[in-house]
């Protein structure tokens, strides 16, 4: 109880401290518990198994958030590569469109020409 419940534990030695302390005319306004230590040192190794554990538990997050992080991050760049290669793709694709469109213009014009040569010719 004494170390999982100090604020009980500190309430119980305000009130017998003050009850000893009011005999000899001396109230007490203020009280803080600022340390509990034992010959032993029972009550700091207690504490040591939760230490340990809280450490644990962060290199734990830590590593994780880690993870997490390099997962985004090659998700990321997974999208970006497939971005560009879309953006190239509709890039050669509209380029060709263009090349057919002219080679289509060209020998339209090509066949205007040569009937308008054969034309000339007959006449």
């Amino acid at each position: 109880e004494l170390y999982k419940d100090r604020q009980k534990f500190s309430e119980q030695v305000f009130q017998v401290a003050s009850s000893d302390l009011v005999h000899m005319g001396i109230s007490v306004v203020s009280y803080t518990l600022r340390d509990i230590r034992d010959e032993q040192e029972y009550l700091q190794s207690l504490g040591k198994g939760r230490t340990a554990q809280v450490q644990r538990d962060a290199r734990v997050g830590e590593a994780e958030a880690k993870r997490d992080a390099g997962i985004r991050e090659a998700l990321s760049r997974q999208e970006q590569v497939s971005a560009e290669l879309l953006s190239e793709a509709a890039t050669a694709e509209a380029q060709r469109d263009f090349q057919v469109r002219q080679l289509t213009c060209d020998s339209d014009v090509s066949a205007h020409r040569a009937r308008a040569d054969l034309a000339y010719q007959l006449q």
